[in-house]
């Protein structure tokens, strides 16, 4: 038996760093993932029910009540096939190894058994009771080379008995108090149970009321086993597959086998789901079928999950299907209830895209919860408890079913994420979308505030026309973005560009649905371009209408949209196609706006580019716009006729707003700006030149390169991973770039590509950052850099999650990190699931090169720490110090207003006087036993006073004490006490605990930690004892010192104010 603490990283499909360079943007956590291809866990503490789902190699445990986040599991050693949980316990099956955790940390993991012979591969586990029961399944290596057939018949099954070791407390004589000795919490093997030969184990099940019994299914026929795992002995062996007929697939091998055995509300019937895609109702008491359910297997409807309602209501079964489909029968007409899907007789509730991972009808509740590997955990309501009406979907979590394609940060502030200011707060939001054709919003700080765009209806649309799949009726994948929220809550702020659309689509982020217009030129835009022959009525008609776009397509006169692009005011929109063409729409109205148009030497009138426009960007003035094609051209036109031409002098020719031309080396696949400075980022791709030696044919490839224009001076300024000026080859030859962004200041430029590569770049520099590598088969195809650079956002080949960097110049402020000009990559894992705190050591190298240490300067307008010069509050509510500084308030309030009353009767355990009297006559001189008179006015042997004094008594104090001995332990107590405590204890302060407390005060405005609580501190000393300080020198003199501790902490902040005021002014004047 092996058990680890950390996982072992032989097993994992990660990487390990080569040297100990750290890289700047270091792995935070991953979003949108909520399911995987695992069956979820439901179980109860106390009254609060909780989902586990599993993704990847962790595990997310959920409410049920709102379906919330509420803790992440640890990394495990791969990828994790069942869950199970007991308590605050989550056993998971790993391959061949058991892995336990309490809660978030991982306890235990088991990969051989107490004889040190492997497990075997994990099929299934079952908990009963405090036992857990795992079914394993290993072949001989010598059946290898074998057929499937006779492979199983060398296969070996076997049941393993685990016992769960809890947390016991125990007390022992030599303990202090409440000392705890913590053991437990681990599996220890109890038992192991050998199957028969041949007998291939496919799942497992527990009947209710079958005491130490359970159930096992067969793979290989339609055969399962009853075992009790006390006795060890096997007592019954069913046959459900007797009396059928055999059924054979396509490749002619016989279909057979168990694949599930679900436990149903009613004593011993269980429901055996076989490989023939029946659903067979089995009573296990008199081994007779009650009934059962065959599924047509042509309808791509075959099951992947059972489940029964329970309590009142009808008996119901759900069934899912690979097809995402879910089908509801009625178990006592014995007939399909409804299905919650599109197809045949589906109703209009769109369930699930992909195949039904697990189904779960809650306890005695008319809800239904299902889990897909489209990446959904959603809850289905029936209508009353009847469950006869067609259920509503309830509430949800979904994620991308598909890995997204584009990811940007969305900043509420205005504009998109190169136009802000270094607010470091922004970019909480992101927009992502993805092959599965969907646009989705996610929210970086809370999961429950991410959301899916609307597109109108899409199911309602799909059942009233008959489709079986919905997606048919879904826009395109998003090939490009752009957006603004500086108009979100009075027109549409986003528009899309989509695969095989010939319109441009806008979206209202406000109201996370589609937008009412469509973006596309009308007929006056297509005539100049149409033929002689072309210009017939049907056509006009079909340009008018837009009816016929496929016919038009044909005729070349519409072209799928390729890019799109947004000015700084929000009002406009640019809209580039395939064909070249560019045009103008206004966002409010949704009307067309003006072309881009060329003419050459003749006057004849062009489209803007020759091929695909593959980047459109606007300037921060809407003066200008850029534009950049797969023609080798990047264009400069006017925004409008004024900008070219002036007020008064226009151009008679449509469309003419050309202003500059520059050649480029190659074609231009992403185009970049950056607002602020005016600079336009671009990636030409690799080229392949004719000018090579007779080896290679006279064809060499050439990597892509990267170029920064200066669209001022209008020229190029800097050239990375490529040209002759370029020493750094990054990016190797034959490497596709998929995205580059700007970082908000203007320094930093970040691409990545299909190598595999996150490159840095620094542009005054001219040079290399840092190079970041990712784990094989997650190349980075989309990423977005927030404002501020405080986190990287990225998205993966085979991801469904958008992945989250933070970076360690922000985070850890005040710390120097070895960076140095090189291309050597540092190799980096993707984010897990939940974030964790790695200790890294950020110090410089002693023998490093001192000219490759750079010197990096950020501007940091969130977090840090007083080595910045900054202050920190303490994590306790606002009610703690506010209440502590209004205590005279809050006791006159609370002052009772009438004076206490005599008790009708006394107290019990008062002593009396026996006596005639008939009011009850009490003993003042009696002792009561048990208690101490040490409070009495007598006076000891030595003839002293028991009653201490009142200074003595204030100078015993745990936080007095805590004061003469650390200011840390003062502070740690201080917050432990309630506003009242405090109160009392500072009313009560001498002379010598007053001077402490205006010392202690002191350090911890100098500190500049728990800022609000100390300022709250000093408001009461001051208020209460204000005449001793004034009337002592010494307090005089303390109070003095941390007078000029408070102007030293507010001269920062008034001289900010100061010129931000004095600028103010300034240009109001101007």
């Amino acid at each position: 038996m092996v058990s680890l603490g950390k996982p072992s990283t032989s097993s994992m499909p990660s990487i390990v760093q080569e040297d100990e360079k750290t890289a700047i943007f270091e792995a935070y956590r991953a979003i949108g993932s909520i399911t995987g291809e695992v069956e979820f866990n439901v179980h109860h503490r106390g009254r609060v029910g909780y989902v586990t789902t599993v993704v990847g190699r962790t595990w997310h445990l959920y409410t049920l009540a709102k379906l919330q986040l509420k803790l992440v599991g640890p990394d495990h050693p791969g990828m994790i096939t069942k869950v199970v949980n007991c308590g605050d316990l989550t056993i998971c099956s790993v391959g061949d190894a058991i892995c336990l955790s309490k809660r978030a940390h991982l306890m235990q993991t088991l990969k051989e058994d107490d004889n040190g012979k492997s497990l075997g591969n994990v099929v299934d586990m079952v908990l009963v009771g405090d036992a857990l029961l795992s079914l394993h399944s290993s072949s001989s290596s010598s059946s290898s080379s074998s057929s499937s057939s006779s492979s199983s018949c060398c296969s070996k099954g076997s049941l393993i008995r685990w016992r769960i070791t809890r947390r016991k407390r125990s007390k022992g004589m030599e303990m202090d108090d409440d000392e705890e000795e913590e053991v437990g919490d681990r599996l220890v093997q109890e038992d192991v149970i050998e199957l028969e030969p041949g007998f291939v184990p496919s799942c497992l099940c527990h009947p209710p009321a079958y005491l130490n019994k359970v159930v096992i299914g067969s793979k290989t026929d339609g055969r399962a086993q009853l075992w009790n795992v006390m006795t060890k002995k096997c007592i019954y062996t069913f046959d459900f597959a007797k009396g059928k007929e055999k059924e054979v697939d396509e490749e002619g091998e016989e279909i057979a086998g168990v694949t599930a055995l679900v436990v149903s509300p009613a004593l011993d019937v269980v429901a055996v789901v076989l490989a023939t895609n029946e659903i067979i109702l089995h009573n296990l008491k008199f081994d007779e079928t009650v009934t059962d359910f065959k599924l047509n297997q042509t309808q791509k409807r075959v099951v992947s999950a059972v489940s029964f309602s329970t309590g009142m209501g009808l008996p119901l079964m759900a069934v899912g299907t690979t097809s995402g489909a879910i089908l509801i029968f009625d178990l006592e007409k014995k007939h399909l209830h409804c299905v919650m899907g599109m197809g045949d007789g589906g109703s209009d509730v769109l369930s699930h895209s992909q195949r039904v991972v697990s189904l779960h009808f809650l306890s005695n509740k008319p809800i239904l919860m299902s889990s897909s590997e489209d990446n959904s955990l959603k809850q289905w309501a029936f209508n009353d408890h009847s469950l006869d009406s067609q259920p509503t979907l309830l509430r949800f979590r979904q994620g991308h079913s598909m890995p997204p394609t584009l990811v940007r940060h969305y900043d509420r502030s205005g504009g998109d994420s190169y136009q802000q200011s270094s607010d470091s707060i922004g970019g909480l939001k992101l927009l992502s979308c993805s092959l599965d054709k969907t646009f989705r919003v996610f929210s970086a700080h809370k999961d429950d505030q991410s959301f899916e765009m609307s597109q109108r209806n899409v199911a309602r649309r799909t059942k009233r026309i008959k489709l079986s799949d919905s997606s048919e009726l879904k826009l395109g994948a998003v090939r490009d973005l752009a957006f603004n929220s500086l108009r979100e809550n009075e027109w549409c702020n986003v528009v899309t560009a989509h695969e095989g659309e010939t319109c441009a689509y806008t979206w209202r982020l406000g109201k996370q649905a589609l937008g009412e217009f469509t973006l596309q030129p009308p007929l006056s835009e297509y005539i100049p371009f149409m033929k002689q022959d072309q210009k017939g009525l049907g056509v006009q008609r079909a340009i008018e209408t837009h009816t016929d776009a496929q016919h038009l397509m044909k005729k070349h006169l519409l072209s799928p949209v390729s890019s799109v692009a947004m000015s700084s005011c929000g009002h406009y929109a640019m809209v580039g196609c395939e064909n070249g063409r560019m045009d103008r729409y206004n966002l409010q109205s949704g009307f067309h706006r003006g072309s881009f148009y060329r003419y050459d030497a003749k006057n004849r009138i062009m489209l803007a580019h020759k091929a695909r426009v593959t980047g459109i960007q606007c300037d921060a003035f809407n003066k200008e716009i850029y534009s950049a094609g797969l023609d080798n051209v990047l264009r400069i036109w006017a925004f409008s006729a004024v900008h070219k031409h002036g007020k008064n002098r226009g151009s008679k020719r449509m469309g003419d707003l050309l202003m500059h031309e520059e050649p480029l080396s190659g074609p231009v696949v992403k185009l970049m700006n950056h607002k602020h400075s005016s600079m336009l980022g671009f990636i030409i791709s690799g080229s392949v030149n004719v000018e090579g030696d007779a080896a290679s044919g006279g064809r060499v490839e050439s990597a892509p390169e990267i170029c920064i224009y200066d669209t001022w001076a209008k020229r190029v300024v800097r050239r990375f991973n490529g040209g002759k000026k370029t020493a750094q080859l990054v990016h190797k030859p034959g490497t596709v770039l998929n995205d580059l962004c700007f970082s908000q200041d203007g320094k930093w430029l970040v691409t990545c590509g299909s190598d595999r590569l996150i490159v840095i770049w620094d542009i005054p520099g001219s040079q290399v950052l840092q190079v970041m590598q990712v784990p094989d088969g997650s190349a980075c195809v989309s990423l977005s850099l927030s404002p501020g650079k405080t986190m990287l956002a990225t998205a993966h080949e085979d991801c469904k999650g958008i992945y989250l960097w933070t970076n360690i110049l922000v985070s850890r402020p005040g710390s120097n990190l070895t960076l140095s000009h090189s291309t050597k990559a540092v190799l980096v894992d993707l984010p897990l699931l939940n974030p964790q705190v790695v200790d890294i050591s950020m110090d410089v190298d002693e023998e490093a090169d001192p000219e490759d240490v750079l010197d990096v300067h950020m501007d940091v307008s969130l977090g840090g720490n007083a080595s910045m010069g900054l202050v920190t509050l303490s994590s306790l509510p606002r009610s703690f110090w506010h209440g502590l500084m209004y205590q005279d308030e809050i006791k006159a309030r609370n002052k009772p207003k009438e004076a206490p009353k005599k008790p009708e009767h006394a107290p019990f355990f008062l002593p009396t006087v026996s006596g005639l009297h008939s009011q009850p006559v009490f003993d003042a001189e009696a002792k009561i036993p048990g208690w101490d008179d040490g409070g009495s006015d007598e006076e000891d042997e030595e003839g002293s006073s028991r009653i201490m004094k009142g200074q003595e008594l204030g100078m015993h104090t745990k936080f007095l004490k805590a004061l003469e001995s650390d200011d840390g332990e003062a502070m740690t107590h201080l917050k432990s006490m309630s506003p009242g405590q405090i109160y009392t204890e500072i009313y009560a302060f001498d002379h010598k605990a007053l001077l402490l407390a205006l010392t202690f005060c002191t350090n911890q405005i100098k500190k500049k930690t728990d800022f609000e609580v100390t300022q709250a501190l000093v408001n009461v000393i001051l208020k209460v004892h204000m005449s001793e300080i004034l009337e002592s020198e010494d307090l005089s003199r303390a109070a003095s010192e941390m007078r000029k501790a408070l102007a030293d902490t507010w001269v920062t902040v008034e001289e900010r104010l100061e010129r931000v005021s004095c600028l103010l002014n300034f240009f109001m004047n101007f």
